[in-house]
């Protein structure tokens, strides 16, 4: 497969990550009050709750970049991560939760929450563009914010129809999508990922946007420029064609 095309591949298959993790963040960002309501909970047992989830996403996710770092190994740490937060979560559809109440239920969003590392997963996407197409992390990323604004709105609808159950369940179903997909179909960093471009003085003075020069076979030069827009996840013209 030619480097322009296993880029391309990449690249989708990226924005299908982040698309998994917006419609799975949808099913329970914005309706874990309404959780924590039926389960009889006080508006002070919810505002502990939901305060305790930020403040212990804050002190934790630095370590796990310093981990991920520390290992070298950003796509394990995120499958780590992953796996952990999501059994956690899925802990607060058991029956014994919802007979203990307040304390249970802290317990296990403090525990989901130290495992929440989206910052891993965004620095094996970096890794992938290069510092040379940040621009790409955009591109990528908005897919995140699509999926999770339209999700929002069809969770309401299947919360109200048809009860808070389906919450979890295709909570379970888009997480274990997402974890399939970064462990067996997303590569490592991308041996095709784009390389930096070489300095003024490494090419011998020549233009900025130069890359090459061909012999044309008649012996005449042609510089081949290449443009400043250029977009390395583009697939490359069948030249045949």
């Amino acid at each position: 497969m030619a480097c322009a095309t296993r880029r391309h591949v990449c690249y989708v298959l990226l924005c299908a990550l982040y698309a998994l993790n917006g419609l799975g963040g949808a099913t329970w960002g914005r309706f874990g009050a309404i959780y924590y309501n039926i389960l009889g909970m006080t508006e002070l047992e919810i505002g502990i709750v939901s305060a305790s989830i930020p403040v212990v996403r804050f002190c934790f996710s630095p370590l796990w970049g310093l981990v991920a770092d520390y290992c070298r190994n950003k796509k394990g740490v995120s499958l780590l991560t992953r796996c952990a937060s999501t059994v956690f979560l899925l802990l607060l559809a058991l029956p014994w939760i919802r007979r203990v109440g307040f304390y249970a239920v802290l317990a296990v969003c403090i525990a989901m929450s130290a495992f929440v590392a989206p910052g891993v997963i965004n620095a094996h996407t970096l890794d992938f563009l290069g510092p040379e197409n940040v621009r790409g992390f955009g591109r990528i990323r908005v897919w995140l914010a699509i999926t999770w604004g339209l999700g929002s709105f069809v969770m309401g609808e299947i919360t109200d129809r048809y009860g808070f159950e389906w919450n979890f369940i295709l909570f379970g179903v888009l997480q274990a999508g997402a974890v399939v997909l970064t462990a067996f179909i997303i590569p490592g960093p991308c041996c095709c990922s784009p390389r930096p471009r070489r300095s003024t003085a490494e090419r011998g003075g020549s233009d900025s946007r130069c890359a090459f020069a061909t012999n044309t076979g008649g012996g005449e030069e042609a510089a081949v420029r290449v443009s400043d827009d250029w977009d390395p996840y583009a697939v490359a013209p069948d030249p045949s064609a």
